[in-house]
């Protein structure tokens, strides 16, 4: 399946692309708020990507609501692997989440 193009985070809508490069640095993805763009590198593999399109999105979610800078990173490494696996275990849940 195709990820999506776009996806909306508290009242944003954020362009999510998969470039086969990062610019800059050994990122597997970087989140802008100021341009509200996610970009995951579209050279990894498919689990990866879906896990760093989660991780990216904590990172939109804080910029959303000011969440203070600090320990942001480790906790978005922290949390993006079980989310993933909430979301996947968890099918009638996210379609009714999404209703």
């Amino acid at each position: 399946m195709k990820p999506p193009a776009f996806v909306h985070v508290g009242g944003l809508t954020y362009s999510l692309e998969f470039p086969d490069e990062l610019e800059g640095d050994n990122s597997m993805g970087r989140c802008d708020p100021r341009t509200q763009t996610i970009q995951i590198l579209g050279t990894l593999p498919d689990d990866g990507r879906k896990q760093t399109v989660i991780h990216e999105i904590l990172h939109a979610i804080w910029a959303a609501y000011g969440v203070q800078k600090g320990g942001e990173e480790r906790m978005a490494y922290q949390l993006e692997g079980p989310l993933l696996m909430l979301i996947r275990d968890n099918p009638k849940l996210v379609r009714w989440l999404a209703d």
